[in-house]
C-alpha cells in the first residue's frame, strides 16, 4: 500500500469523516495502487521480508526487479504454472534492482520467471507521491463544504473537481511527476 488514511490526514491537515475514510480505503487506495503498479511496472510491499515476484522475460540480458532488495532463487515458469530447474547463483548477479545474466538472455514470455528474495518497502518519494494524488482525488469533487460540484452566478460558472470523469493519472501534478520519474522503468533498445 502506497498511502493510508493517516498519511492523507497528515498531508491535508484534516480529519476525515467515517464516510471519507471508507471511500479512501475502498475506492481511492485500490485505484491508486493499481495505477501506480502499472505506471511503475512493479509493486512494493508494506513490510520488507521474503517474497516472490513473477516477471516477463523480454529477450535481453537484464531484468528489472526493483521490488526486491536481494534475490535468493530464480526459476523458469512454464505456461501451466509449473516451475523448471532453478538457475545456479553463478549464472546471474543482482545489483540495484536489476538482474544480470552472465551469459545468454532472459527467455521471452509472459510471466515466465519466478524470482524469490527479500522485498523492499515503499520508498518515501513514492509514498509522498501517492499521498498527494490520493489527497487530490479526495478533494476533486468536494472543494467546498458539503461536496458542492459546481455553482453558477450569472454568466460565470465554477466547476469544482471533474465530476469523477478523470483517470487516476490526471491527479498527478508536477510535484508527483517529479517524484515518480526516478522510479519509472526505462527500457533500453
Amino acid at each position: 500500500m502506497y498511502t493510508s488514511v493517516t498519511l492523507i490526514q497528515q498531508r491535508t491537515g484534516q480529519t476525515l469523516t467515517a464516510d471519507q475514510q471508507s471511500f479512501v480505503n475502498t475506492v481511492i487506495i485500490p485505484a491508486l495502487t493499481d495505477w501506480l503498479n502499472r505506471y511503475l511496472g512493479t509493486s512494493y510491499l508494506t513490510v520488507a521480508g521474503p517474497t516472490t515476484v513473477i516477471k516477463n522475460g523480454d529477450g535481453t540480458s537484464v531484468m528489472l526487479v526493483p521490488e526486491l532488495s536481494t534475490v535468493t532463487a530464480i526459476e523458469p515458469r512454464n505456461q501451466d504454472g509449473t516451475l523448471g530447474d532453478a538457475l545456479d547463483a553463478d549464472d546471474y548477479y543482482y545489483s540495484n534492482g536489476a538482474l544480470y545474466l552472465y551469459s545468454g538472455r532472459w527467455a521471452t514470455g509472459r510471466q515466465n520467471w519466478r524470482i524469490s528474495g527479500n522485498g523492499i518497502v515503499v520508498p518515501y518519494p513514492l509514498q509522498l507521491a501517492a499521498t498527494i494524488m490520493a489527497s487530490n482525488m479526495l478533494n476533486a469533487g468536494s472543494t467546498t463544504e458539503g461536496g458542492l460540484k459546481s455553482e453558477k452566478i450569472g454568466e460565470y460558472t465554477k466547476v469544482y473537481g471533474d465530476g469523477g470523469n478523470s483517470s487516476v493519472g490526471s491527479f498527478a501534478n508536477d510535484e508527483v511527476e517529479s517524484l515518480l520519474a526516478i522510479y519509472k522503468p526505462v527500457r533500453l533498445a
